[in-house]
């Protein structure tokens, strides 16, 4: 948690993911977070104060998603009350 609360981004390019842990862990931390558009990734970073989704593998494209998030960046309370959804409380 002192790592991921220090960033003011965390960028995962993966080209595959199954439930990506390290962007809900990032999240929780109050850091947004800058990924790929793959699957676990679409199904978490749905919302400004979670981040931005790039399509594709093209460094340019991260930069410009990394200058938008910082010209917007969220507030990591938001950011934080954000990755609380997907809590295991909401199991049962």
């Amino acid at each position: 948690p002192a790592v991921l609360s220090a960033a003011d981004v965390l960028i995962l390019p993966s080209e595959r993911e199954g439930w990506a842990n390290v962007l809900l862990e990032a999240m929780a931390c109050g850091t947004p977070v800058i990924s790929r558009a793959v699957a676990g990734a679409l199904d978490l970073v749905v919302a400004p104060e979670a981040g931005l989704l790039v399509e594709g593998d093209n460094p340019e494209l991260y930069g410009r998603a990394l200058r938008a998030l910082f010209d917007e960046l969220p507030h990591r309370a938001e950011t934080r009350a954000y990755a609380t959804k997907f809590g295991m409380s909401r199991l049962g």
